[in-house]
């Protein structure tokens, strides 16, 4: 990892000479002071003051607070501590978090997730909340195409180190999960061409297999998805 610690003074120039350096120098992080500006961008992180700025200008992510885990769970509107005492004690958010990777990595049932200490008349709110948690909180700073120049070229020589091929910031493909028709819905207007009803997911990752922005849509083929995303031109 290639690390560079300078001072900026301030200056629009020296700021704008900074992107082409650690471009040519190949530099992964730059530790800088007297900023001219703060990018806005989640690869740039400002003190409170504004005086200093850790840039991941390499495409090495780092994380400012925990994406998963317990921590930011339990103190989200989704896990709501019980303010009564008595009765069955309340489960932790470490006991949610498991309930909900145990079921969605197996083949399993309520029942058997419930084995895990969560009660089975609890066990659909407990994954209903965890489910919004990520998709609300978590996939809105995880998933998200890159905006910035720096981010783009980092993403362009990853695929490039791979396949020599120049200019790509990501792969495209998508997938069908099956789903039961919706309730009142005429079967034939959900149903694609193997006979099943399925959520059509078109998904973008980097190199390193990392979501860049992910779509879905029911009774829609694969192309029509690409076609009006934005990312269709």
């Amino acid at each position: 990892m290639r690390v560079m610690q300078l001072n900026l003074n301030h200056c629009e120039a020296a700021q704008e000479l900074l992107r082409q350096t650690v471009y040519e120098e190949k530099v992964d992080i730059a530790i800088i002071s007297e900023q001219y500006k703060n990018i806005d961008s989640g690869a740039w992180i400002s003190d409170l003051t504004g005086k200093a700025a850790i840039w991941t200008c390499g495409g090495k992510a780092f994380q400012e607070k925990p994406l998963l885990g317990k921590a930011r769970y339990s103190s989200s509107r989704w896990y709501v501590n019980r303010s009564y005492k008595g009765g069955r004690l309340q489960s932790t958010a470490e006991t949610h978090m498991l309930s909900f990777l145990w079921f969605s990595v197996n083949k399993t049932t309520f029942r058997e997730v419930a084995n895990l200490g969560v009660t089975l008349s609890n066990i659909h709110i407990t994954f209903n909340k965890v489910l919004s948690f990520l998709v609300e909180a978590v996939a809105l700073e995880s998933i998200r195409f890159p905006k910035e120049d720096v981010e783009k070229e980092a993403i362009a020589r990853e695929f490039e180190k791979i396949a020599g091929f120049p200019n790509v910031l990501g792969c495209i493909d998508g997938s069908y999960i099956s789903i039961r028709k919706p309730k009142n819905k005429i079967r034939s207007t959900y149903t694609n061409r193997h006979d099943c009803a399925p959520i059509t997911l078109q998904g973008i990752c980097d190199a390193k297999l990392r979501f860049l922005d992910v779509q879905w849509l029911t009774a829609y083929f694969m192309q029509c998805i690409f076609a009006t995303s934005k990312h269709y031109i």
